[in-house]
């Protein structure tokens, strides 16, 4: 993980700011965007942890490392398979991506977008949709909580890669819904 991070650290950096400004979003119910803010000391090693996986694969998706994020994506969600492939026009301008994922029960989705955030929103959604529901009365224990997690973990590195999501601004609406108000700037 540490070579690859090397080829970008700032943007590596960039992800990872903004994970743990939707994670504290989550935690605090959408009233700081300062993860340090939302709990105890002792719980902040397993959130970063978790959003440095999470910033860790958005950063291999945004780069096109499909192969390497499909590889360790897979050992740890348990699934037998996902694969994401982009598809260019002639032209080499417009271009698309396919995702899959099939489940260790040998059940699969396939999803399409034109951005590689859409194709990963739309896996997570699909994910719940539709493999939660076939393998949720299935008889192998754990396989609909095991894809419970995977597509709020796709979700997240979705939100993360959308840069057209600003946390601080979604700070700000919330605030001016609670209070009529937005965020007042005391420094002025």
């Amino acid at each position: 993980m540490n070579e690859h991070i090397s080829e970008d650290p700032l943007g590596y950096i960039r992800y990872l700011d903004r994970a743990n400004q939707i994670k504290a979003l989550i935690f605090s119910n959408n009233k700081t965007v300062n993860l340090a803010d939302t709990m105890n000391r002792s719980r902040i090693g397993a959130i970063l942890t978790s959003t440095a996986r999470t910033s860790y694969y958005a950063q291999c998706l945004s780069t096109a490392k499909f192969h390497l994020f499909s590889e360790i994506f897979l050992q740890e969600a348990g699934l037998r398979k996902i694969q994401i492939r982009k598809f260019v026009s002639t032209n080499q301008r417009d271009a698309f991506y396919v995702a899959r994922i099939q489940t260790m029960h040998n059940n699969s989705i396939r999803v399409r977008s034109c951005t590689i955030k859409g194709v990963i929103a739309a896996l997570s959604e699909k994910t719940l949709r539709d493999l939660v529901t076939i393998e949720f009365g299935s008889p192998y224990k754990g396989a609909a909580q095991k894809l419970l997690r995977i597509s709020s973990r796709l979700s997240s590195i979705s939100a993360i890669m959308d840069m057209s999501f600003i946390p601080r601004h979604h700070l700000e609406i919330h605030s001016k819904s609670q209070t009529g108000k937005g965020l007042q700037d005391d420094s002025l």
